[in-house]
This record gives C-alpha cells, structure tokens and sequence, in this order.
C-alpha cells in the first residue's frame, strides 16, 4: 500500500511538474504571435492559432487545478451562491455580448452551500462557461436559485452530437466549440465528498439543464 502511494505521488509531482513546464514555451510563442499578427496578411490565422493557444492555456489551469488535492477537505463555511453568481457572470460580459446572449436570473430565495467560496466561484464558472459556449447565439440562459438548489439552463442546437452516457470523463468534449472536457469533471470531483448532488438533464424543448442540489432534496421539475 505504501508504495502504490508513492508511485500516485509520483506521478502527481510529474504530472504537476509537466504541466508547469508547458506554461513557458506557451507565453513565449503567444508573444511571438503577437509580434507576426501586425501583419494583415497573416492576421486571420494568426488569430486562429491564437485561439487554439489561449484553450491550451485554459486545459493546463484545468489539469492543475485538478491536481491540488487540497480543495477536496471538508469545509463547513457557508457561501451565498446567488452572490458568487453575480461575480462569476461578470467575468464573462465579453463572451455573452459576442454570442448576443441573455442572462434571466429568478433567485426564489438563497441558496447557502457548504463550500469554500473560491470552490463555489470554481463550479459556477464551469457552469456558467458551458452554458455559454454550448447555446445557441441570440437566446437565453436561465438561472434559477432554490433554498436548496442552482438550475441553469440553455438551448442547444447540436444534441445528436452528444453522448450522454460520457458527459462529465475527463477530456469529453462535444459539439462545434469546444473546451477543455474537464468542466464538469472538476465540478463532481469537488462535490464528492458534500451533502450535495450534480445532475445533468436534457429536454424534449431543446433545453440541457445542470443543477446542484442538496441530496435529500426531491426534483420539483424547473
């Protein structure tokens, strides 16, 4: 037993390592693509080369922040998650606007959860994230906010793309624009040892829904 721990902290500490690694040459080549995006002859795929670095960016912060074991202890303060919510969307304005979309919030009343605020802040931006990049443009992402639970919800076009039974293994990702895969593996990694459960659901409206609730609680079909 004690040398399997070893080997799995081995391979943490290489893993953590490899990724630290890559952050280098990253910021070094999106400076040098800076530098060539001067030139309107190359500055359409310049840009796309770009974007493809700001993922890789994004995939490596995931991988860390999957490695940091320590955000898994207990934790018995309390986090207003209509509050974190207000901040977590602010963060992605630029984003909305680009995809003409709405955010219609209906907070019934707070929901308090048991969760370091940063790890709160951390599922609802995963959430929020997905919510974004899987909509279709120029519609609504409902947010609905219970004594005892978050619901969000938003239309999505490309369905027959989706496997459901894979939503949530690391690195799954679906659809026209997509991410790292690790959203909604980080969200149930963190919420495995809480009094809470994350559900993901899809409708016959074209609505996917996510929503975190207290595990005692019964569905009241939002």
């Amino acid at each position: 037993m004690q040398v399997v721990k070893s080997l799995e902290q081995s391979n943490l500490a290489l893993l953590q390592g490899i990724t630290h690694e890559m952050k280098t040459p990253l910021m070094s080549t999106k400076l040098l693509l800076n530098e060539l995006q001067l030139d309107d002859a190359n500055r359409t795929v310049i840009g796309q080369v770009n974007q493809q670095m700001t993922n890789l960016e994004k995939l490596i912060r995931e991988i860390l922040f999957v490695t940091q074991r320590k955000y898994l202890a207990s934790n018995n303060m309390k986090s207003a998650v209509s509050r974190v919510l207000d901040r977590v969307i602010t963060n992605y304005d630029v984003l909305l606007d680009d995809k003409q979309l709405t955010v219609e919030r209906t907070i019934e009343t707070e929901f308090y959860m048991k969760l370091d605020e940063k790890m709160l802040e951390k599922i609802l931006s995963n959430l929020v994230s997905n919510a974004i990049h899987y909509t279709v443009e120029r519609t609504a992402i409902k947010i609905y906010v219970l004594a005892d639970r978050i619901i969000i919800a938003n239309q999505f076009e490309d369905k027959g793309k989706i496997n459901w039974n894979r939503i949530g293994e690391p690195f799954m990702a679906f659809g026209s624009e997509r991410g790292t895969g690790l959203g909604i593996y980080i969200i149930k990694t963190i919420l495995i040892n809480t009094p809470y459960v994350f559900t993901i659901d899809h409708q016959a409206n074209n609505y996917f829904t996510a929503e975190i609730s207290l595990k005692s609680a019964p569905c009241d079909g939002k």
